[in-house]
């Protein structure tokens, strides 16, 4: 617990240096997470036991995984989501239903080394620098490997973007969308998929049916 506590004060006492040195207003501080949600085959099967039929639900074993970035500032200025997709070609259809935010490919269905540094110029940088306040802001971000590429350091340097990591294995206390983002958009997309396999003997929550419920 002692240990912890000293990382935890040593991130903050970072986080702080690093805010009044570059002079980073609150609203240029942001932070980035990325989640994965599974995608199934969830069906209704009509079981009797004794004298008494019961519904079960069940799911089938071919799932497969949807990545999604999101990204906010301190003040609640929210960047357009990215979702990414295990899949090779782009879907026009799929804009149909997702009209503002970006889809993104991975061979494995999670942020890659090109994307991280794609989404830091495409998205990150082009969303912010509008109504970026002064020279410098921060990115908030884990430290995953995929998350913290040369080419993205290099780019960050580049662009006055102060490039700041959680601890590691403090991301359970440092990670706020963890805990204020994704854990209320889990319950909610739980609650649209109940509603959803109520309707429908067989539900299958595909990439244009994931879309819909986001």
């Amino acid at each position: 617990m002692t240990q912890n506590h000293n990382i935890l004060a040593d991130w903050f006492n970072l986080f702080r240096s690093l805010k009044e040195e570059h002079e980073i207003e609150i609203e240029d501080i942001y932070n980035m997470n990325e989640k994965k949600f599974m995608q199934r085959v969830i069906a209704k099967l009509q079981v009797m036991i004794f004298k008494y039929e019961k519904t079960h639900m069940t799911q089938c074993d071919n799932r497969e995984w949807v990545s999604l970035i999101e990204c906010i500032s301190m003040n609640e200025r929210v960047l357009k989501s990215w979702i990414i997709f295990k899949e090779k070609l782009q879907q026009k259809i799929w804009y149909e239903v997702l009209k503002e935010d970006h889809i993104a490919l991975s061979e494995n269905d999670i942020i890659n080394n090109e994307l991280s540094l794609v989404w830091i110029q495409k998205c990150f940088d082009s969303e912010t620098k509008i109504c970026q306040k002064d020279e410098y802001w921060m990115l908030l971000i884990d430290d995953h490997a995929s998350h913290i590429t040369t080419q993205m350091i290099d780019y960050c340097i580049s662009q006055k973007i102060i490039l700041l990591c959680l601890s590691t294995h403090t991301t359970h206390l440092l990670q706020s969308l963890n805990v204020e983002v994704f854990a209320l958009l889990i319950t909610a997309y739980k609650t649209h998929v109940q509603r959803a396999t109520q309707l429908e003997d067989s539900y299958s929550i595909d990439k244009m049916n994931f879309l819909k419920l986001y």
